[in-house]
């Protein structure tokens, strides 16, 4: 059987480098952005007006509870991942209630004194818990907010909108944990699709993962679960047996209820690495732990070839 062969010039690539995210964009969060570490002034010549970077990933980190945005931004640059571009948001609410003096707020929300995502400690300090009205109101807000900014500095064709939504992945720590993933589940039921979510030492409360905050999944999530492809599979949540913040037996029940949310429609469960030795706290000094996140990130990601790019003439073949 004979066929005929045709050649196709190849499209232009998308340029190498994104444009940064400035706060302009989005003043009413705060956060930091850092251009992908990799450079390729080596490999091939580029007009000059090209950025140095290439930022065909983006990493978005969720501090933990009293951090900051621009703490939390040291530790993703020294992940180093392959063309990834980083973005620390800070969260939205402030670690005390504001107090007010002749009118005047004098703590609302500042960020020396660190952040949360959903009010945590009353005017009293004592701790609000994270299943109450008002702690699954605050983070519903937060939700809002991080999907609105996603969609107006992430989503957007000139970065990683439209197929590039894959390449944008979460990574949260402890209480930023715990709103990466739902986050995550929320931008499923929007049919966001993203590459994957690590949370480490965090885990959803029951009440949590979902639009009115019920701990029962939407109405509609049943049906189009299966279609989103956002999160289905690609949830690893890091876990130490010694971390004294979230024990063993509270970890499995929490564990139980995010599978829950995860499996409706044709979702599979997520994948949870327990470190041994390890605390309530980031990766320190045992590489098996980065080295699973690090597998985790890489199965899911796609590095551009900067030199093949650059070659001119090429062209796609295809036969009929």
């Amino acid at each position: 059987m004979n066929s005929d062969i045709h050649l196709h010039p190849l499209p232009a690539p998308p340029p190498l480098a994104k444009s940064p995210i400035v706060a302009a964009e989005f003043p009413r969060l705060r956060f930091s952005y850092s251009p992908s570490h990799d450079g390729w002034a080596s490999l091939v010549v580029f007009p000059s007006d090209i950025k140095p970077g290439i930022d065909t990933h983006l990493l978005v980190l969720l501090h933990g509870l009293g951090d900051t945005h621009s703490n939390f931004i040291t530790f993703g640059k020294r992940m180093q991942l392959p063309q990834t571009a980083v973005v620390s948001i800070g969260g939205p609410h402030s670690l005390l209630p504001p107090v007010v003096i002749a009118g005047f707020a004098v703590n609302d929300n500042d960020e020396e004194d660190g952040n949360a995502w959903f009010p945590s400690f009353d005017a009293l300090g004592q701790d609000i818990p994270p299943t109450s009205a008002v702690a699954l109101s605050g983070l519903a807000h937060t939700r809002n907010l991080l999907i609105e900014f996603l969609d107006t500095c992430v989503f957007v064709s000139e970065r990683w909108g439209g197929a590039n939504t894959k390449r944008v992945f979460l990574f949260g720590f402890s209480q930023g944990g715990c709103v990466a993933l739902d986050l995550a589940l929320a931008l499923r039921r929007r049919r966001r699709a993203i590459g994957g979510v690590v949370s480490m030492c965090g885990w959803l409360e029951v009440g949590m993962g979902t639009e009115d905050g019920s701990g029962a999944a939407d109405a509609d999530e049943v049906q189009v679960a299966g279609q989103a492809e956002c999160v289905d599979g690609d949830v690893l949540v890091v876990q130490g047996d010694r971390d004294a913040t979230v024990t063993a037996a509270a970890w499995r029940l929490k564990q139980r209820y995010l599978d829950e949310l995860l499996l409706k429609g044709s979702g599979t469960a997520a994948d949870v690495a327990v470190i041994a030795g390890k605390g309530h706290a980031l990766p320190g000094r045992d590489r098996g732990e980065m080295q699973r996140v690090m597998e985790f990130l890489a199965a899911r990601m796609a590095l551009r070839n900067p030199r093949l790019e650059a070659l001119t003439g090429l062209h796609a073949v295809a036969t009929g």
